[in-house]
Formats: C-alpha cells, sequence, structure tokens
C-alpha cells in the first residue's frame, strides 16, 4: 500500500474508533477509493463498521454517496464482503437493523441473496438470529 493510502487509512480508522462518524462521512466524500479499504481485522470496511455500530445516518450518507458514483462500481462497493464473507447487508441483517437493511437492499436488491463463505444469505441471517422485521423487508424486496 502506498505511503499515501496507510496514512489516510490509519487517519479512517481513527475516527471510526473515536465514534467520530461526521470525520469519517467526509473523508470518504472526498476520497471515494476510501469506502473500498478494508479497514479492520476483519477485512471490514467504513461502511461495515458504520452498520456494526448501529449508525444509521452514516450508513445513510455512504449508500447516497454510492449512487453518485458510476453504476458498476456501486455493485462492487455494495458487494465488498469482509473475511468471513459477509457484506454491510448481511450485518444489518443479522444485527436486524431493519432500517439500514432496506436501505442497502434498495440500492442493491441481489445483494438479499448474496452468500458469505459458510453459505448464509443476509436473509437466512435475519431468520436465524429472529430479526423478524428485517427478514420481512427483505422478503418483500427480494420476492
Amino acid at each position: 500500500m502506498a505511503e499515501k493510502e496507510e496514512i489516510i487509512k490509519k487517519n479512517l480508522i481513527k475516527r471510526v474508533m473515536k465514534g467520530e462518524w461526521k470525520k469519517v462521512v467526509e473523508i470518504c466524500g472526498r476520497q471515494p477509493e476510501v469506502r473500498r479499504m478494508k479497514i479492520n481485522k476483519s477485512g471490514g470496511t467504513a461502511l461495515h463498521m458504520a452498520v456494526y455500530e448501529g449508525q444509521e445516518q452514516v450508513v445513510k450518507d455512504l449508500l447516497d454517496m454510492i449512487e453518485d458514483s458510476d453504476a458498476d462500481d456501486d455493485e462492487r462497493e455494495l458487494a465488498l464482503a469482509d473475511k468471513k464473507g459477509n457484506t454491510a447487508l448481511h450485518l444489518a441483517a443479522k444485527m436486524g437493523n431493519e432500517r439500514m437493511c432496506v436501505q442497502i437492499a434498495w440500492k442493491m436488491p441481489g445483494l438479499i441473496g448474496f452468500r458469505n463463505k459458510d453459505s448464509e444469505t443476509p436473509l437466512f441471517l435475519a431468520a436465524l438470529y429472529g430479526k423478524k422485521h428485517a427478514f420481512m423487508s427483505l422478503s418483500i424486496i427480494c420476492c
């Protein structure tokens, strides 16, 4: 990784760890390539971390940025998976955050059937963890 990219990545990680989400959104807005960076040991991106932390507005802001970019990039960016093969939608479904599930799934409905390394889809994870509202919302979008 180039020195400049490493500095940007460290800054982004620092902001995430401190819960400085407005700064995270600013960084991602100024430098779109940052949104694709794997920033934790699990291989998650800023979007993964925002979902995990339950930062609904940050997730919305990051998704709005993706909307402004090239369609091919949208798919690649939303389909980025961590080391277990989980996309941000997998995490949102597992946590049962219906709002985030809907926001992500409307951007890329195909993610609902995307399988992680254990062959689990976001829809399956919502059901497995008893997240009824997330499950129902995802099932409406995909069917």
